[in-house]
């Protein structure tokens, strides 16, 4: 058989040819692996943002691999939305080798609203403390009603309401946040404190009297003068057998005809050297009032006063507020020829109030009151002749108790 020879060229063209048997070599990958935790799965996008092309939009349980993406590429990973879950940050990561992204999802807490209703009042004081965790979630003024949003499911909460002056403080209440709450707190007005019961021992005070002596007298509290019937009583109780009385209800048009503003009460001793500060000017007061004695045949017994059952070395006075506030006082007064010191302390809520007061003479000429307010409770009438009205002491205090009371009508 007869043999063809190749040229030079095209040998050489073939050499060249079986040598490079494969074609252009491709570009370089790289794997990225997304997983998912908190939920089983959840919808995930994978954008290569060098290109702005999505590489994959769906959901994802667990983990997914994606092979053979561009090497050195940008891409971003978002998480989408799953119901009862945080949704977790977008993440972009470069893929300058094999990368792995988590998307975290979080439980979202289960919270519930709290509203607070506040009652018989425009605005009052509120504290809601959560028990569980023992933190304060809410201190300030609710004025209507407020809502106290996204609280912890099954928190157990304190809700308080502060004082408001005149009205009753309502009790704490508790509530557990197994869903969305309403509590109301409600504020009654305060009722007016009434005065106290007692007994009369004449005996008491190592005078000598019988106790009998004061059965059928009269136990009264002073209302005002009046320039044809003379004194007038704003309240009495007769002395029982048993020797205990109970005064009766002052009458209120009486009442409120002699009580007194605090602005009258500083002119009464405007010339008094001192100081004397009510925290409610609009507040209407009855001063420096005593329990008296007139016994049965008309005789009214000076040296006799009362005194709290619990401690028979205080002296009892009494004083009406048509509302709740404070005074406090010291100031001296020139009486004749008695100088007077009177100091007060009195924080007195609204209806009738015990105060105690003390009498020192300091020397020939000079006297010192003292009153502060004490607890309301049920008083002892004794003799106490150191009160005697021809007495120093006695006479600084009929002295005070003239300043600052107005009798005539």
């Amino acid at each position: 058989m007869k043999r063809l020879a190749l040229p030079s060229a095209m040998l050489a063209l073939t050499t060249l040819l079986t040598a490079c048997p494969g074609g252009p070599t491709p570009d370089p990958t790289q794997t990225l692996t997304v997983t998912v935790t908190g939920v089983q799965s959840a919808p995930v996008t994978v954008t290569n943002t060098t290109t702005n092309k999505v590489e994959f939009t769906g959901m994802v349980t667990g983990s997914k691999v994606f092979l053979g993406l561009p090497k050195d590429s940008l891409f971003k990973i978002e998480g989408a939305a799953v119901n009862g879950y945080t949704t977790p940050e977008s993440q972009t990561v470069s893929l300058n080798g094999d990368k792995t992204v988590t998307l975290t999802y979080a439980a979202v807490p289960v919270t519930y609203d709290l509203t607070i209703n506040v009652t018989g009042v425009a605005k009052a004081p509120v504290t809601v403390t959560n028990t569980t965790s023992n933190q304060v979630v809410f201190t300030g003024e609710v004025t209507g009603s407020k809502v106290i949003a996204a609280l912890p499911k099954d928190a157990v909460l304190k809700i308080e309401g502060g004082a408001v002056n005149g009205y009753t403080t309502p009790a704490g209440q508790s509530v557990t946040m197994d869903a969305a709450k309403a509590v109301t707190v409600n504020y009654t007005v305060q009722p007016a404190q009434k005065l106290p019961t007692g007994e009369v021992r004449l005996s008491a005070g190592g005078s000598g009297r019988s106790d009998q002596e004061a059965i059928g007298g009269t136990v009264s509290i002073p209302g005002y003068y009046d320039a044809e019937a003379g004194p007038v009583d704003l309240v009495a109780g007769t002395v029982q057998n048993d020797l205990t009385f109970a005064l009766s209800e002052e009458d209120p048009a009486t009442l409120a005809s002699i009580l007194s503003t605090p602005q009258e009460l500083i002119d009464a001793v405007k010339e008094c050297p001192g100081t004397i500060k009510f925290s409610d000017m609009d507040q209407r007061l009855l001063m420096d009032r005593s329990l008296n004695l007139t016994l049965k045949d008309q005789n009214y017994s000076g040296d006799v006063t009362a005194v709290p059952a619990s401690n028979r070395k205080q002296i009892a006075w009494f004083y009406y507020a048509d509302r709740p506030g404070n005074m406090n006082a010291d100031f001296t007064c020139q009486f004749g020829d008695i100088t007077v010191n009177a100091k007060y302390a009195l924080t007195l809520v609204k209806g009738w109030n015990m105060a105690s007061y003390s009498v020192s003479t300091d020397s020939a000429d000079k006297a010192s009151i003292t009153v502060q307010s004490i607890p309301m409770e049920k008083v002892v009438m004794i003799t106490y002749t150191a009160l005697n009205s021809n007495s120093l002491a006695g006479l600084a205090v009929k002295k005070v108790e003239r300043a600052f009371n107005f009798f005539h009508r």
